[in-house]
């Protein structure tokens, strides 16, 4: 199995296995199976049967296994997202703090060279929705919540909450739904944009 050039998101050769799947359909194309999985609730990645064109949904970033298999192509929703992500964007959403608490037990990392690293590492650990990277010792610390249980200043971290990374103006433009409304909501405040509005919803875990 390889990482397709089509995108560092993207397994050939691979099939992400589940025991049972969130549901599966026939899509055209790798990016219309994708697009599925970014809108059903609870999807993290997916499984695309070249040959008949069936598309199923995956509730882990990578099932429960990895099973090979040279007519399938796999992607992981996260790591798209992070991919998508210009360093811009990305340093747009830097924030020098530490999240304390809320670490994903045994999946704190040493040696890690760049804020980048951290981010792209999360995309591959289940559960993760954001980081702090301390520079000083170069550990990479994942959270199972957006802004870890506190913030607290601190001179040598930085933390992200890979949320932010979906405000990336070019993601949004793909992604987003005209003409609709998503029914209920989980609050409600008046901002200045689209991108505001965004940029609102990552503060919220």
């Amino acid at each position: 199995a390889v990482v397709s050039t089509q995108s560092r998101g993207t397994m050939t050769g691979v099939a992400f296995w589940e025991s049972s799947t969130l549901g599966s359909s026939t899509k055209n194309t790798l990016q219309g199976c994708v697009r599925e999985c970014a809108n059903t609730n609870t999807c993290s990645a997916v499984s695309y049967e070249t040959r008949y064109k069936k598309c199923e949904l995956k509730v882990k970033r990578k099932g429960t296994m990895l099973w090979q298999n040279s007519n399938v192509l796999s992607a992981n929703l996260h790591c798209l997202l992070t991919e998508s992500a210009t360093i811009d964007s990305i340093s747009q959403c830097y924030k020098n703090v530490d999240y304390n608490g809320a670490d994903i037990s045994g999946k704190a990392i040493a040696g890690v060279n760049s804020v980048e690293e951290c981010v792209s590492y999360c995309a591959d650990v289940e559960g993760c929705v954001s980081v702090t990277y301390n520079q000083a010792d170069k550990n990479c610390y994942p959270k199972n919540k957006r802004k870890g249980d506190r913030e607290s200043a601190h001179s040598t971290c930085t933390s992200v909450t890979m949320a932010c990374l979906s405000a990336n103006r070019s993601l949004v433009n793909r992604c987003r739904v005209v003409d609709k409304l998503f029914a209920g909501h989980f609050s409600e405040v008046t901002v200045g944009s689209q991108d505001d509005c965004f940029a609102e919803m990552y503060l919220h875990g």
